[in-house]
């Protein structure tokens, strides 16, 4: 069963809404584009498995608690995305004649094709290297094969005496292994790299929000027995307003139902807003924006808080609110069946 989310409460909590302050933007301060990209897809993802939600958790807390740096960098992998993905250059040929013969055409008559074999190849050979740093690093922790899932076949990979050696070398590549690891690594081990790859950004992007435990004083979230139904956070506050005010907030089952008054501009808004990002976070086993957070797992999060009238429709503000509380109770009863 599938978390429920949809469009109105993705917008009522700005959480792609504005470049500039959504709620992806304040997340987002990973290293690479395909971290940005991997995690934009998993905020769109969310998790209602307890095991799912808090094996990410556990992941995030490795690299709060371990602070582990893993060398990386934009221009070095937008480089093998584009040289595995996007080139279309047949491999180099790895026969001692043609390999000399394609390294002096290239110095003779320098070629945009051989220059991006050479750039991709080294590329990956540095990454390869940063991997293996990161795993010895890792290698004797608890959470090490948690880590490493999804990294594919690594040690098959490492263990091929070319790239072997020239990971250990720091040298250039010289024409021959060129040749050969062309054809290692886009025929051969293609598929295979492609994982590592993934799994680099799943990396950069786990890093990336263990800073905000780190860094900005954020929570790890935990998770209680949904019998409970207790809803509680300590030090509440949304990330997208400087110097907040921080709030306490519990709910349970005897004490369900919250009523919220004050003036306007008092940021009852505000506050609704913040107890439903930190609900959507702590359902993506992230960092919530507080000293301390529980929560239930839940099967879904619906709000309605900034809901627009619709003139070209003819919706007034109160027809779309009591259409909104129309398809939420649907949605209840088909859940509860």
């Amino acid at each position: 069963m599938n978390f429920v989310i949809d469009r109105e409460t993705y917008n009522d909590l700005e959480i792609f809404s504005s470049p500039d302050c959504s709620l992806f933007s304040i997340l987002n301060s990973t290293r690479t584009l395909g971290a940005e990209r991997l995690l934009k897809e998993t905020m769109h993802e969310v998790l209602n498995n307890v095991d799912e939600i808090a094996e990410r958790k556990e992941q995030i807390r490795f690299f709060c608690t371990e602070q582990i740096e893993f060398d990386v960098s934009a221009a070095q992998m937008e480089n093998i995305n584009f040289y595995l993905y996007y080139f279309h250059r047949n491999c180099l040929k790895a026969n001692i004649i043609d390999s000399v013969y394609d390294y002096w055409s290239y110095r003779l008559n320098p070629s945009q094709g051989y220059y991006q074999i050479t750039t991709g190849v080294w590329d990956l050979i540095r990454l390869l290297r940063s991997i293996k740093k990161f795993v010895e690093e890792i290698h004797e922790k608890v959470n090490y094969q948690s880590i490493m899932k999804g990294a594919g076949d690594l040690e098959r990979l490492m263990s091929d005496k070319v790239v072997k050696k020239n990971m250990d070398s720091g040298k250039m590549i010289g024409y021959r292994d060129l040749s050969y690891l062309d054809n290692l690594f886009r025929r051969k081990e293609k598929e295979a790299l492609k994982l590592i790859v993934q799994w680099t950004y799943k990396i950069d992007m786990v890093i990336t929000l263990s800073t905000l435990v780190n860094e900005k004083g954020w929570c790890l979230p935990e998770y209680l027995d949904a019998k409970e139904g207790k809803l509680s956070g300590e030090g509440l506050y949304h990330p997208g307003i400087q110097e907040a005010v921080s709030n306490d907030f519990t709910t349970n089952n005897r004490s369900n139902v919250t009523f919220l008054t004050g003036p306007n501009m008092a940021g009852k808004s505000s506050f609704l807003k913040t107890v439903g990002i930190s609900i959507y976070l702590a359902h993506l086993g992230f960092p919530v924006p507080a000293r301390k957070f529980s929560t239930p797992v839940f099967n879904g999060l619906v709000t309605t808080i900034n809901l627009p009238d619709n003139i070209h429709e003819g919706l007034s503000h109160f027809y779309s609110e009591t259409q909104r509380i129309r398809n939420t109770a649907l949605k209840l009863a088909e859940r509860g069946k």
